[in-house]
């Protein structure tokens, strides 16, 4: 059965908190009285009990293990209803223990007494009990025991409370005497380091008390102020004004200021002068206490100030911008004479919230949102918009802002200055009225490159198709099928089929350089032996090379043994190189093939096309075309070297453009379409490469192809 609350069980547990005792660790002076309890009774177990809210907790405990159990079914719930002693021989033969869950399982009891623990407020706060294994009795002298240790565990907590509030009381009073000391020592510290100094003096004009700062008003060598008159001190007529200040502050009853000039050890001083009555617990004025601040640097600084402000003004007012101040509130506090000559407002009309009547309606509110958003992150801004002129005129102005500080990091506002771009909004007008005629032109350009291109692809087809017939049927009677043919035969098919492979290759060239130009070119990149393709381009053009007794070589060992391109159009470039190489190397001269590995860097300093057409080269990088090229950090170097008769400087710019050709003109002397170099280059940008060249008129030249050896191409 649950034991009923008491009635003033609120108050109780307020007794019980008031001890400050639950679960503190065990202490000697309640065991020793536990083991006592125990050993008089001659039970296994006895505890001190204390029941609280929910549990009954053990202060102290012998025999048993656990420091606590449920409220609901602690014996000392019920001992603490009764006025004294509880006994119950047999907890089974009582039916309010029978089923209790300590008598059924452990710690199994069948004897239990307790005896209650009644604070001298009267309130039960828990129990001494003893607990055994099996019903017994108590002698009288034992139950008397209990009543006797009981009262000695309340004395106990009494006891343990009082030392807490000792301690504490004493702990209060050390840390009231050391905020004293510290108050005092703070005190004395403020007194001996203040920029002036404090003085109390008897209504006599008798010196009682001063500040270690007094002293810096004499010369070393005067005596100790305190207890002395002021007329020791100061010559009478300074006596007299300073006990009539004291007169008058008597009079009044409260506090005044004062300013003076005083001739110190070192210079004159200015002293601001706090004087105030002092007064008894009764009221009752018994003397005039000072406070002297030295405000000597303080007036410095403020003529400083207004001399600094006021160069602020004349540089503002001639600056050739409008100059405009705010302070921390967004309020604007200042701007310049250009500003007020621009807007023809006063001063007065700009202040505050007031400039933005000069804003145009349809500006004023993006401007007042960049202006208050600035304010929050206190970061510069920059914006344009249109500001009414004196004439009415509204005009653009662009205005820029940064954030003020103080010295100490407080925000402090904002400063900024604007600045007529009217002109520029209409040069800017201008400009994008040709910026777009120039795109519609540029657009018409593109559409006519776009049908030059698809003209040239349909012409290519159109042309090869009876070209093929014609070098087919030459190829046939150069074969004498249809009988023999005369010298004079063979000379001249053989002449139409060399014209045709001529022609053809130009169509192939033109069709080649439509597709590239279109975005309809395509490559094909597979992994391929760098020997199979620089051979194959020796071969195409050896009979030619012999045919001019030129020496052709292909330099070993290669540079490396696999590449990833597409080997049609990297023969494709090499035999451009090699066939402009044959073409302009005199008879006898030597063409050389050659690979190396080389870098990023290396390519950087190489001559490369320049971005436009009529741009002469010049050694080093041209950077607008580096940037055409895919970053690699290795790139495999084709080069071609000749020993031929070299590009003049001045027409260096002519290479790598289309139906370009360096001895171009009526009167040239070497055939060609200009159409090979530019394929070239095209083909190795594709590859995610360049090309390069050097050379010098009369000493040969040499042009090169980049690939990179990693190759991440669409």
């Amino acid at each position: 059965m649950q034991a009923p609350f008491p009635p003033d069980e609120s108050t109780r547990l307020n007794a019980l908190h008031q001890y400050e005792i639950l679960d503190t660790a065990p202490e000697s002076d309640f065991d020793d009285l536990t083991r006592l309890a125990a050993h008089i009774c001659g039970t296994p177990i006895a505890l001190v009990s204390l029941v609280d809210e929910n549990r009954q907790w053990f202060k102290s405990k012998v025999g048993l293990d656990v420091c606590e159990t449920p409220r609901d079914a602690a014996f000392c719930a019920h001992t603490i209803l009764q006025p004294d002693l509880l006994i119950i021989p047999d907890t089974l033969a009582d039916e309010r223990f029978a089923a209790n869950p300590l008598v059924t399982s452990a710690p199994h009891i069948r004897f239990y007494a307790g005896m209650p623990l009644t604070n001298p407020q009267g309130f039960a706060l828990g129990s001494l009990c003893v607990i055994d294994h099996s019903p017994r009795q108590l002698r009288p002298d034992q139950i008397e025991a209990l009543r006797i240790l009981a009262r000695q565990v309340i004395t106990q907590m009494e006891l343990r409370r009082n030392l807490a509030a000792l301690q504490r009381t004493a702990l209060a009073r050390q840390q009231a005497e050391a905020k004293l000391a510290a108050s005092q020592a703070q005190l004395q510290a403020m007194l001996e380091h203040m920029p002036g100094f404090v003085a109390l003096n008897d209504l006599e004009g008798q010196i009682q008390l001063v500040s270690p700062g007094w002293r810096q008003l004499f010369a070393q060598g005067q005596p100790e102020p305190a207890g002395r008159h002021l007329s020791e001190f100061f010559a009478p007529e300074r006596v007299a004004r300073l006990l009539a200040e004291d007169q008058a502050i008597t009079q009044a009853g409260k506090a005044m200021t004062f300013e003076e000039k005083i001739v110190c050890a070192d210079g004159l001083h200015t002293y601001l002068k706090v004087k105030f009555p002092l007064q008894t617990s009764a009221g009752e004025i018994y003397g005039v206490g000072l406070i002297a601040l030295d405000i000597t640097e303080r007036q410095q600084i403020e003529a400083a100030l207004r001399e600094s402000e006021a160069r602020f003004r004349i540089m503002a007012d001639s600056a050739p911008v409008m100059v405009w101040m705010t302070d921390p509130q967004a309020c604007c506090s200042f701007v310049n004479q250009p500003w007020l000559d621009f807007t023809g407002r006063s001063l007065e009309q700009e202040l505050g919230h007031n400039w933005v009547e000069g804003i145009h309606p349809d500006d004023k509110q993006f401007l007042l949102s960049t202006f208050l958003s600035a304010f929050d992150t206190r970061l510069p801004f920059e914006t344009e918009y249109r500001l009414r002129r004196a004439d009415g005129k509204y005009c653009w102005i662009l205005e820029r802002g940064v954030p003020r500080f103080t010295p100490d990091g407080s925000f402090a506002g904002y400063i900024g200055s604007c600045l007529d771009i009217t002109n520029r909004k209409q040069d800017e007008a201008k400009l994008q009225a040709l910026t777009c005629q120039l795109q519609q032109q540029n657009d018409q350009l593109e559409e006519a490159s776009r049908l030059k291109s698809e003209f040239l692809t349909n012409m290519s087809h159109e042309l090869r198709t009876p070209l093929t017939s014609v070098l087919g049927f030459s190829k046939v009677l150069l074969e004498q099928f249809f009988g023999p043919l005369t010298p004079k035969q063979q000379e001249y098919i053989s002449l139409i089929r060399s014209s045709g492979e001529h022609l053809l290759s130009l169509i192939n060239d033109l069709l080649d350089l439509a597709k590239i130009e279109a975005g309809k070119l395509d490559l094909n990149l597979e992994a391929v032996e760098l020997a199979q393709v620089c051979k194959s381009a020796i071969r195409m053009v050896a009979l030619r090379a012999q045919a001019k007794q030129q020496q052709l070589v292909l330099k070993l060992p290669l540079a490396c043994e696999w590449v990833v391109v597409d080997p049609q159009r990297v023969t494709q470039m090499l035999l451009n190189y090699l066939s402009n190489a044959v073409k302009f190397t005199p008879e006898g001269g030597s063409i050389t093939l050659s690979t190396r590995i080389a870098t990023a860097a290396e390519l950087a300093d190489q001559n490369q096309p320049a971005a436009q057409s009529g741009v002469q080269w010049g050694g080093g990088k041209d950077s607008s075309s580096c940037e055409r090229v895919l970053t690699a950090a290795d790139y495999l170097v084709l080069s071609v070297q000749d020993t031929g008769i070299g590009i003049p400087a001045e027409k260096q710019y002519l290479l790598f453009e289309s139906f370009q050709q360096v001895d171009g003109g009526s009167n040239r002397q070497h055939e060609g379409t200009g159409l090979g170099l530019a394929l070239t280059r095209r083909l190795a940008e594709m590859h995610g490469g360049t090309v390069s060249f050097t050379s010098a008129a009369g000493q040969g030249s040499t042009f090169s192809v980049w690939l990179p050896l990693a190759a991440p191409f669409a």
